[in-house]
């Protein structure tokens, strides 16, 4: 599932255009991970799904967000998915290093 969008009007360009909405993370992969995770990564999807129903509206053909041109917001957007992306990645290291280790030690038990 893509960036929700619909047809608004933009004050900017004064007339109806095709507006879209920034999402962090799909639902799609936000099931997946939640699923390869065991549930824990329901603990940065549902802040993150929060944050989403505050993204402002953002028109199509001029950039407007909310009737207001933007300035580098894609720049600090990728930057906190990136934050995001590498807070997954170490979680997953951390389960999965968790689990080996955890088996190692119950294989030496008597």
């Amino acid at each position: 599932m893509g960036s929700p969008q619909g047809s608004r009007f933009c004050p900017t360009c004064g007339r109806q255009t095709m507006h879209q909405r920034h999402v962090m993370i799909s639902d799609g992969i936000g099931c997946l991970l939640t699923l390869i995770t065991a549930g824990l990564f329901l603990l940065i999807w549902i802040p993150l799904a929060v944050m989403d129903s505050f993204q402002p509206w953002r028109c199509q053909q001029c950039g407007a967000k909310n009737g207001i041109a933007l300035q580098g917001e894609n720049r600090r957007r990728s930057g906190m998915m990136s934050v995001i992306l590498v807070a997954v990645v170490v979680l997953l290291l951390v389960i999965i290093g968790a689990n080996l280790y955890g088996s190692e030690i119950m294989a030496r038990l008597p």
